[in-house]
């Protein structure tokens, strides 16, 4: 998933401001997030699946099926790819990146993991 995230070039700098001086993988989180709104404006509520009826059939559960496995799928895949980032970074940058890790000790939700 996202194999151009693990090329560290020459001339690329540790960014830690804006939302990476908040979290360490904002990105990831995003997606997440992204992945959250997705399902519940496509499933949700008073949705198209919901108010034409078709929400009951067998091939929108299978199709919903397929979807959530995607979803916890993705989140897996990212959540395991932020601490082979991390070592990445760690070994190309060093001590800078140990003290941005120790100002940013959060890696996809602030005040929680």
């Amino acid at each position: 998933l996202f194999p151009h995230l693990g090329q560290i070039r020459p001339n690329h700098v540790l960014v830690d401001s804006g939302p990476y001086g908040i979290i360490r993988h904002p990105g990831y989180t995003a997606s997440v997030i992204r992945l959250a709104d997705a399902t519940l404006l496509g499933v949700g509520p008073r949705t198209y699946v919901w108010t034409c009826g078709i929400a009951e059939s067998n091939f929108v559960t299978l199709a919903l099926a397929s979807w959530l496995f995607c979803v916890v799928y993705t989140q897996y895949s990212l959540r395991s790819r932020g601490p082979v980032e991390d070592d990445m970074l760690r070994k190309r940058f060093g001590k800078e990146w140990q003290e941005y890790a120790k100002r940013v000790p959060y890696k996809y939700i602030p005040e929680v993991v």
